[in-house]
């Protein structure tokens, strides 16, 4: 499930507003309780205070007369004559008034009493005892349930401060010590005071600032979610919307965000980034139209270049028929060379055999016979001749990038052959017209009585 920015926020600060009010409440909670606590502690401390100094009075001014005048000092006053009562009972019974109304209870109570109903009687009245026993401290209080009412219950120590008090336990018959002195501790007056009526006005305050708490918070809080909204939620809202537009391809949007802090500087950047936008569209969109010319351009040079290879294709096939002629005749002139390389060499051979019986038959016939010879060297020379020319009409025909070159070579040869074919020719002539004359009967005739060789 999408949780929108606004519903974190608003959890966010309900959040923090629930630990605030929290926090708040336990801290008025516990100060208000703990005020309460240190009024009843002050009031049980006071009055304690002010009964013990009563006491000392009681006991050092009225009961020093009462005795120097010849009274009777007894808690049992009220059946005798010329008595008044002890300190104790003039307490209690002065107390009894106030402690009827339940505003407090006072009792003295000790570790050594002259009356053992004076002893303590609870875990509360024997440590604060025996603290004062111990001189370990100058009071003692506890705040728990007295009498299934929440109360402060406040001890002093009960101290000796004059002569009457110290004689009074010295020498009284049911006193388990004898050798008090003034300043020792006799035991300990205890005052406990019903504080639940004033914890209940202290939890109606209590109540009354958690709710004056919680409308303030409140008010906060709202006050909080207005400046929230205005300075985060919406600017990113739309920086939200802008950046919706974009992704749709919409450049037309703009963040309307006028803060000068992060939030600003980010719109700021977006805008940036939109006007950029706008730009790089621009510059690819001539770049486009751009690329669509030369590509027009480079098509109508593709058209050309593909007429100009059409034509040369068609050169180059008009040039390879001819080749082909070329080839075809070179081929046939070789092939007639050949068959003229044959011949001469087969009339060389004659003509070497000849040559031979000439040298035999007559000596005079040297010159003629040096003729033959020379003929006959150069008849093998231009075969050789015919032989390269062959090979190198082969070569033509297998490189025909170098058909200029080997055609006017072969022209060279072609000629040459012409000039020894022609040589040979007039010599052939010349011999026959020879052999036609006086001077070649004789040898005619010795050729004609040479044996014929076999074949």
């Amino acid at each position: 499930m999408r949780i929108g920015i606004r519903v974190k926020l608003l959890i966010f600060a309900a959040l923090v507003w629930a630990v605030i009010f929290g926090i708040y409440s336990v801290y008025i909670y516990n100060e208000r309780i703990a005020q309460t606590q240190r009024m009843a502690h002050m009031t049980a401390s006071y009055l304690t205070r002010e009964l013990a100094a009563g006491r000392q009075y009681y006991t050092s001014t009225v009961v020093r007369k009462a005795l120097d005048s010849g009274l009777t000092v007894s808690s049992s006053y009220l059946d005798e004559e010329r008595a008044i009562p002890l300190h104790l009972t003039f307490l209690k019974e002065a107390s009894q008034g106030l402690g009827s109304e339940g505003y407090f209870h006072m009792e003295l109570v000790s570790l050594r009493p002259v009356n053992r109903a004076n002893l303590p009687k609870d875990d509360f009245q024997r440590e604060a005892l025996g603290r004062f026993d111990k001189g370990a401290s100058a009071e003692f209080y506890r705040f728990e349930d007295y009498k299934g009412k929440r109360s402060i219950r406040y001890m002093l120590p009960d101290v000796a401060t004059s002569q009457t008090c110290v004689d009074c336990h010295n020498n009284h018959a049911a006193s388990p010590k004898k050798d008090y002195r003034i300043g020792d501790v006799t035991g300990g007056l205890e005052v406990i005071i019903p504080i639940e009526n004033e914890l209940a006005a202290a939890m109606n305050d209590i109540w009354r600032s958690i709710g004056f708490g919680f409308v303030v918070v409140l008010a906060m809080g709202l006050v909080g979610l207005a400046f929230i909204r205005k300075v985060v939620t919406s600017p990113i809202l739309s920086l939200v919307e802008t950046t919706r537009h974009l992704a749709s391809g919409d450049l037309t949007g703009k963040a309307e965000v006028d803060s000068n802090d992060e939030i600003g500087d980010l719109g700021v950047q977006m805008n940036d980034v939109v006007r950029n936008l706008h730009r790089m569209i621009e510059d690819m969109r001539r770049t486009s139209d751009e690329a669509t010319g030369i590509s027009k351009r480079v098509a109508e040079m593709s058209s050309s270049v593909l007429e100009g290879s059409n034509a040369q294709g068609a050169a180059l096939d008009s040039i390879g028929a001819n080749m082909g002629g070329i080839n075809a005749s070179i081929s046939g002139i070789a092939n007639y060379t050949e068959v003229l390389a044959k011949s001469l060499e087969k009339g060389s051979i004659s003509v070497l055999e000849l040559g031979a019986s000439i040298n035999e038959v007559v000596d005079s016939m040297e010159a003629l016979s040096m003729s033959v010879d020379e003929t006959s060297a150069s008849t093998r020379d231009m075969s050789f001749s015919i032989k390269d020319v062959s090979e190198s009409i082969e070569s033509l025909s297998s490189a025909v990038t170098q058909v200029s070159s080997s055609i006017s070579h072969i022209s060279a040869s072609i000629r040459e052959v012409e000039a020894n074919a022609a040589e040979a020719s007039m010599f052939a002539e010349e011999s026959h017209k020879g052999r036609q004359g006086p001077a070649w009967r004789p040898v005619e005739s010795t050729i004609d009585g040479m044996p014929r060789p076999r074949r």
